[in-house]
């Protein structure tokens, strides 16, 4: 179709130097300064700790070798840190975990960098530079101990570091077109290697997701009238048997390969995942959120304001300054709606803060 053919030579046009040298100018620093802070919690580094996890299991990994292996890789770690080198460590150990060590060290080495090297590259900030080793912690232990299992089950440093790379994925294996969708869509490495690793995966190794779907079936408290937000359904959702309404939402990876596939299909929500300088002003245009369709009011929304509503305490003087907002003659706060979600949208911190402690009822709800 001729619509679909100038939307790929619009595509090709990434290839060229100068239009190639535009775009890295113009989001460049800003996409650094967006995945840096988008990531800035300590639920990311939960939910990539769980996934981790999963991907061990889910790669055919053994507790007992993925627990032998995270001892062997503290005890690097520890050894690395008082100085020593490579050597003088693998002597500390039994000859015989210590030929493993020294194989899955080298694997592990050989296996590329992990998914916070991807959301942080380039951060400045001190805050930043501490939540990105620690995210580095995590992402060398889980690559140490995989790359240990895989040599504890007879794969040679080659075939252990290959595992590693495809379960763990490599993020600093990028392509040219990896260099520049990345800037268009900010976590593109991830949603473009997940979603067909996750499906092959399911395919040739189903059990772990087979035992995962047996939890999920014993936990769940689902009723048939229970009325769940369709974002949840999509990340496969289940109903807790404690409390009132509570659900989880584990995210595992193979979890959102539902959600990828439904916005692959919507363009409207696949608009959603683009950097957030070109996503907030097309938003703002169409008059609605990309990824959830809700339109934004046409009258000013009453925002609660206080010590534990610290976004709307801060944004809404600021902008009934500029004319997006009123007070009320009863002292109630009122935000335009398109422009408090613009504010949000561009920096990080604040959609977080919202998200924790809204202010409005469409939050709230």
């Amino acid at each position: 179709r001729k619509e679909l053919q100038e939307i790929f030579q619009n595509v090709h046009r990434i290839n060229e130097p100068a239009t190639v040298r535009e775009l890295n100018k113009f989001l460049g620093k800003y996409t650094k300064f967006f995945k840096a802070y988008a990531t800035l919690s300590p639920g990311f580094h939960l939910r990539n700790t769980l996934s981790n996890t999963f991907m061990q299991l889910a790669a055919g990994g053994k507790f007992k070798n993925l627990a032998e292996g995270l001892e062997v890789s503290r005890s690097w770690i520890k050894a690395f840190n008082e100085g020593k080198t490579v050597e003088q460590w693998l002597d500390t150990l039994p000859a015989e975990q210590a030929k493993n060590a020294r194989t899955a060290w080298e694997a592990a080495a050989a296996s590329g960098g992990g998914i916070t090297a991807d959301f942080m590259e380039g951060t400045a900030p001190r805050f930043t530079q501490k939540s990105k080793e620690f995210g580095q912690w995590i992402e060398q232990h889980s690559r140490f101990m995989m790359a240990y299992d895989g040599v504890k089950q007879g794969m040679d440093m080659q075939m252990a570091s290959a595992r590693v790379k495809r379960f763990l994925i490599d993020y600093n294996d990028v392509s040219t077109a990896d260099q520049y969708l990345r800037q268009i869509i900010p976590f593109w490495m991830w949603t473009s290697r997940n979603l067909p690793m996750q499906i092959g995966n399911m395919w040739l190794n189903p059990r772990a997701y087979a035992t995962y779907n047996n939890i999920k079936r014993n936990l769940s408290d689902d009723q048939e009238d229970d009325i769940v937000p369709q974002w949840m359904q999509e990340m496969g959702a289940f109903k807790l048997p404690f409390g009132n309404n509570l659900y989880a939402t584990p995210d595992l990876g193979f979890n959102r390969v539902g959600q990828t596939i439904d916005e692959i299909r919507d363009p409207r929500k696949f608009m959603s995942n683009i950097n957030p300088a070109i996503k907030v002003p097309m938003e703002l245009l169409a008059g609605k959120q990309f990824f959830t369709g809700r339109e934004f009011s046409k009258t000013p929304v009453q925002v609660e304001t206080g010590v534990t509503k610290p976004v709307a305490s801060v944004l809404q003087p600021l902008l009934e300054g500029l004319g997006f907002g009123e007070t009320g003659a009863n002292g109630e706060k009122f935000v335009n709606e398109a422009a408090f979600y613009a504010l949000r949208g561009y920096l990080p911190p604040l959609a977080t803060a919202e998200r924790l402690m809204p202010s409005t009822e469409g939050y709230q709800a």
